[in-house]
């Protein structure tokens, strides 16, 4: 037997079959429940249905003056007795009136107010302070404003639409009505308005092509799927409800008031659809949960071809979170913000690198120059993490300065195994010596050491691990420390020492020394710029800045291959001996997990066509800037990128395609632009200046920072602390009028295994010498006619190579 439909039975100009039309209602009957509606209660309670096969049907009542009476019934047997009400979630109010402090308000006819979440609603005359609201003659409500405190005169303001929720035992502003269009838009973002959206999704989810799809969307809304929760099913045209363990049809039949034909439905429906625009801007603001969720969202939108979606960052707002996104086209997605520069929340998770010192040969040391921008001065602040990894009974210095074979300044860690921190007048005079009262061991792990002192004031204070450690009767003469010598070891003795026995042996951090200002250890809150009440370090910057407002004199830290690299006012230290990452971090972390998920800023694995129109200032906070993978990213262009990270500005891996020109990548702990595994960077322009290595690429990969038709666009790589590029493995680099001076490794440029660098009109002023600017293994691996015109100090040359 066929299925029969309404439409093969009741055929135009043919009189339909009785046993065909028995046969259809007999499948109407067995497929759904019969609906018996009615405008009124009153009406409906004089039906009394007839109940087929033990199937009884459902009442609606609609339109009912009384609003709780209007719902869906259920038959008893004998009686209709209500379930629910209609979902009114929005509804105007009419009949404004009331006084201008009382206002009394009705809804519309069959509308239940304990149904209803948020209400629109337009004054009729200005309010003059506190206010209430009483709704279809209930207990009168206060009205509060957005921030929950009493309306202010003239907030309910006389003809303007006004949105409010109902919070149970009050009324409250959605939004401020004397906002401008971006504080409402900010606003709707609030608690108020996401707990409304969330009632709202609670009752009516939205239009889903199946039961699966629907589920994924309930679970995203706050407290998931509830019981009554309903959507569209567009491909069935039924709405379903959530009847707390799967999805149900809602139970229908049409009544005889007239053909429904496709052509009034399509006319019907034709009003619904609202027109597509040609852009769609998400603002994120400083109250918005993460740069992450509003991806996200803008990743849900559908829009056509060529239509965009920006996320536009509004001023003030600090990323809290890393962006990880996986396997997504987000073709027309562009992140743009307000601020020129957006910066990082303290909840960002942070990342504090040791590095190793082997006790022997590893060396950092600043031999015959006097620490720049240092003066003899009575006052200081040392903080650093130290763990010890062998020498029980040795001297382990931190830090020394010597005038010749004199010492005048130290701190370091007895042979007793107490940390001492000394300085001496120019004269060899002991003006400051405080020790701590405890001993420190390899067995006591991880501490933090923390010393300050004023002489003037004969203040010397010696904090460890949070505590007041300083051994009674320390010495506090009120005269200067004679800070101008010219010889200092870090983690060892300067070369001007008789004795080059003494070096570090263990893992060091965050290692800050301020020899022009002081502060009270005492006072809780200065502790806290150095050390979190959790135990682990604070972020002190990427120059050190954030504690006092100024760059010290010495700031040593972040990832062990620019460990030795000093970030402070005083100047280049020569290292030697192999510095290597210690495997755990004061913060309890391993290397291991710094390097992992959620040590980066924007993350891609799998994605493209993301345009990031933003800069973000990593400040020695974020461990990597982008790590991309498989991906491709179009960088804004000038001003945009990122900055001073810990490792990596970029790291482009395994065939990324990264359009970085007049982009910023200034400024890493390690590298400021790599380019791996067979991936292309066009860097036209791009500022890698002050990272350890500017440019590096390796594996068969390519950096091209030549622009078309020998346009004037430099890449800057000024200033950078080693190398300012390095080529590897069959890797390419082209420049074109490339600014390479200051750096300041050995060689500004080294070319291995195979690699090329073309370079025109490139610049260099490596220390003044004519050698050492280019590296090779040999004269095969780079093609040395490539290297048409270069400049050092404005002087063509021929470079020397340096094997």
């Amino acid at each position: 037997m066929s299925l029969l439909s309404p439409r093969t039975v009741f055929v135009p100009g043919l009189k339909p079959k009785k046993s065909e039309i028995i046969q259809l209602l007999e499948g109407i009957r067995d497929g759904s429940i019969f609906v018996v509606a009615r405008d009124t209660k009153a009406n409906l309670l004089t039906v009394t249905p007839e109940a087929e096969d033990g199937v009884a049907p459902v009442g609606y009542v609609l339109s009912d003056p009384v609003g709780s009476n209007n719902g869906v019934y259920s038959w008893t047997g004998s009686t209709w007795v209500r379930e629910r009400g209609f979902p009114d979630t929005l509804s105007a109010l009419t009949n404004v009136g009331g006084t201008a402090n009382a206002v009394t308000a009705e809804t519309r006819p069959g509308i239940d107010p304990a149904e209803v979440v948020v209400y629109l609603v337009q004054p009729a005359v200005n309010n003059t302070g506190a206010m209430t609201l009483a709704i279809n003659g209930g207990d009168p409500k206060p009205i509060l404003d957005v921030n929950g405190a009493a309306m202010a005169a003239g907030l309910w303001t006389a003809g303007r639409l006004i949105q409010f929720v109902d919070n149970g035992d009050e009324y409250r502003l959605i939004s401020d009505p004397d906002a401008d269009g971006a504080s409402a838009s900010a606003a709707a973002s609030s608690q108020e308005a996401r707990d409304a959206l969330t009632a709202l999704l609670q009752k009516f989810l939205g239009r889903f092509v199946d039961n699966t799809a629907a589920s994924v969307a309930a679970a995203a809304v706050p407290g998931g799927a509830v019981s009554g929760m309903i959507y569209w099913n567009t491909t069935s045209s039924v709405f379903r409800y959530w009847d707390g363990d799967s999805w149900e049809t809602i139970p229908y039949a049409t009544v005889a008031d007239g053909a429904i034909t496709a052509a009034k439905l399509e006319t019907a429906l034709a009003a619904q659809v609202v027109p597509r625009t040609s852009s769609l801007t998400i603002n994120v603001p400083t109250d918005y949960p993460t740069v992450q969720e509003a991806i996200e969202a803008a990743s849900m939108i559908r829009f056509k071809a060529g239509r965009i979606v920006i996320v536009n960052i509004e001023s003030g707002h600090l990323i809290s979170t890393p962006i990880e996104l996986v396997n997504t086209n987000f073709s027309g997605l562009t992140i743009n913000s307000v601020d020129a520069v957006v910066g990082l929340d303290d909840s960002f998770p942070k990342i504090f690198p040791a590095a190793r010192w082997d006790g022997a040969g590893t060396r950092c040391k600043r031999d015959g120059a006097a620490l720049s921008g240092v003066v003899d001065g009575k006052k200081g602040i040392v903080s650093f993490w130290a763990k010890f990894n062998g020498g029980d009974s040795s001297a382990q210095p931190l830090i020394r300065g010597r005038d010749g074979t004199n010492l005048r300044f130290t701190v370091f860690r007895h042979t007793d195994g107490k940390w001492y921190v000394q300085g001496r007048d120019s004269a060899g005079t002991l003006v400051l010596s405080i020790s701590s009262n405890s001993v420190w061991n390899v067995a006591d792990g991880y501490h933090h050491v923390f010393a300050s002192w004023d002489l003037a004031t004969g203040r010397a204070q010696l904090y460890i691990n949070d505590i007041d450690d300083r051994a009674a009767a320390p010495t506090v003469t009120n005269t200067a420390i004679d800070y101008t010598v010219t010889d200092w070891g870090f983690g060892c003795e300067p070369t001007s020492a008789a004795d080059q026995t003494p070096t570090f042996n263990g893992d060091l951090a965050e290692v800050y020394i301020n020899l022009a200002e002081s502060i009270d250890l005492s006072v809780e809150g200065n502790r806290r710029k150095f050390r979190q009440a959790s135990g682990a370090p604070e972020v002190l910057g990427k120059f050190a800045t954030r504690p006092t407002g100024t760059r010290p004199a010495l700031s040593f830290g972040g990832v062990f291959q620019s460990f030795r690299v000093n970030k402070g006012t005083g100047g280049k230290f020569t290292s030697s001996g192999s510095f290597t990452p210690a495997p755990n971090y004061p913060d309890g972390t391993s290397a291991g997990e710094a390097a992992g998920d959620g040590a980066h800023i924007l993350s891609l694995r799998n994605c493209s066509g993301i345009t990031w129109n933003i800069l973000v200032d990593g400040d020695g906070h974020a461990f990597q800037g982008m790590d991309l993978y498989r991906s491709d990213l179009q960088v804004g262009g000038t001003g945009k990128g990122i900055k001073n990270c810990l490792e990596d500005n970029i790291e482009a891996n395994k065939g990324c395609r990264v359009t970085a020109r007049d982009s910023i990548f200034s400024g890493a702990g390690y590298r400021g632009i790599q380019v791996d595994g067979g991936s292309y960077v066009d860097g036209v322009g791009a500022n890698v200046s002050e990272s350890f290595w500017g440019v590096n690429a390796q594996n068969g990969s390519l950096f091209d920072g030549s622009p078309e038709g020998g346009a004037d666009s430099p890449v800057n790589a000024t200033g950078c602390y080693d190398r300012a590029v390095i080529a590897d493995e069959l890797s390419k680099v082209t420049l074109w009028q490339a600014d390479l001076t200051g750096c300041g490794g050995t060689y500004c440029v080294e070319i291995a295994s195979g690699a090329n660098v073309y370079m025109e009109s490139a610049r260099t002023n490596n220390s003044g010498a004519l050698v050492g600017f280019f590296y090779k293994p040999s004269l095969t691996d780079i093609n040395v006619a490539a290297f048409n015109t270069l400049y050092h100090n404005g002087v063509v040359f021929a470079p020397t190579w340096v094997a």
